[in-house]
């Protein structure tokens, strides 16, 4: 199988956390993320506003628990992601906690994350 490597762009605008998964058809998605099926893979894409939200932090949460994917790709440079994790840490909440909150889930579930 050939894999073809994707612009950081092409998600960039619109979609932010990206869940990898086999088998997620029995969860009900929030109204956040879309679904795209092939015979042997399931992709859920998972946009966020960008902005402080409890809401869509609990979402993503609660989906990657639920589903538990194979891998959570998420738009996220290292450092930035370290940031945000001392904010959240500190108990604070920033732009873009939605992203630590993804990779938190994962780690959390025990799955790979990729940023």
């Amino acid at each position: 199988m050939r894999w073809r490597r994707l612009s950081p762009c092409s998600f960039a605008k619109m979609w932010r956390a990206l869940l990898t998964l086999s088998l997620v058809s029995a969860y009900t998605l929030p109204p956040s993320a879309g679904r795209v099926s092939t015979p042997s893979r399931e992709i859920i894409v998972v946009g966020t506003v960008h902005t402080p939200s409890a809401q869509q932090r609990r979402e993503i949460s609660e989906l990657i628990r639920a589903v538990e994917p194979d891998v959570v790709l998420v738009e996220l440079d290292a450092e930035r992601l370290q940031r945000l994790l001392e904010a959240e840490a500190a108990g604070g909440s920033a732009y873009g906690g939605e992203l630590a909150e993804a990779v938190t889930a994962a780690r959390a579930c025990d799955v790979p994350v990729v940023l």
